[in-house]
């Protein structure tokens, strides 16, 4: 389907109202799967960490079978988006479909458990009332069409990968190389920048950082960031094309001292601790997709 068809059929929602009332209940709706996502996922790749690392040692000792087998769980245990069901971590109980329920059950529940009352992190209600609003805001810079979705699940992963880095340190290649393809092809349409310019802004968000990386290493020896920095900014020039990078860039840079201090204030670090800096491309990009242009400071 073109994005002519698409607009079309949104067209046929009704007015600008159902547009943005339909964008605020997908933004709970996604919200709540963006804290599973957030949560599962690291979990997930450590998992899968363990088995690799399992089978390699169990191939190296393959004169001693008991060596190195993989940890029974990873081969007996389901885990993934999916499975197992969402359930209490105090009291193990699955959740009712209602306790599920975006902001509204929270709530309900008062914020705690239906079961055993144990307090629920308000991480939950946060992220998908916040997922919500931030959709209605796109709503309202640009009309029913395949640009405006897009952008809305862009915007999902780019709030999935702010929380994930923010916990872990990791900006997952399963969600930075998918919409470094994503933003890509969508251009390949001109859905938002001509496709030569999504591909110069994925070349210099790549190279731009790995030349700061690599001239701080020079410099002191140590590494300043991690390559899925350089996935996620060369992701977001693929999306936003080349003239959007520098603009990224500058506002995660001043965003990143105010961040980067209140981390370490957080977690009660030295001013020489890293911090991630995922969210702040991501705070880029959001400012990006409001107007905002910081280019004309350089």
């Amino acid at each position: 389907m073109n994005q002519d068809a698409w607009t079309h059929l949104l067209n046929l929602l009704g007015t600008s109202y159902t547009w943005q009332a339909l964008a605020i209940l997908l933004g709970l709706c996604v919200g709540s799967f963006i804290n599973v996502l957030a949560h599962r996922l690291p979990i997930m790749m450590d998992r899968q960490w363990q088995a690799d690392l399992a089978q390699a040692l169990q191939e190296q000792n393959a004169d001693n079978p008991t060596e190195g087998a993989p940890h029974p769980d990873l081969n007996n245990t389901q885990y993934n988006l999916c499975l197992p069901r969402s359930h209490c971590p105090a009291c193990n109980n699955t959740l009712h479909w209602w306790h599920n329920i975006p902001c509204l059950s929270y709530l309900i529940l008062r914020g705690r458990c239906g079961f055993c009352a144990a307090p629920i992190s308000w991480q939950y209600p946060a992220i998908e009332a916040l997922t919500a609003l931030w959709f209605f805001i796109l709503t309202l810079l640009h009309p029913p069409g395949l640009l405006g979705l897009c952008l809305m699940m862009l915007s999902a992963a780019l709030i999935g990968l702010s929380i994930i880095d923010f916990k872990t340190y990791l900006l997952p290649d399963d969600i930075t190389l998918p919409l470094l393809w994503a933003g890509l092809l969508l251009n390949t349409w001109e859905a938002h920048v001509a496709l030569e310019h999504a591909v110069l802004g994925a070349a210099l968000g790549y190279m731009v950082l790995w030349g700061i990386y690599w001239a701080f290493k020079w410099c002191t020896g140590k590494e300043g960031m991690g390559y899925g920095d350089f996935k996620l900014l060369a992701a977001l020039g693929a999306w936003f094309g080349v003239q959007s990078i520098m603009t990224i860039l500058l506002f995660a840079s001043i965003s990143g001292v105010f961040f980067g201090l209140a981390i370490q204030a957080m977690r009660k670090q030295s001013t020489t601790a890293p911090f991630p800096f995922g969210p702040c491309l991501v705070a880029g990009a959001f400012a990006w997709m409001l107007g905002l242009d910081l280019s004309h400071w350089l």
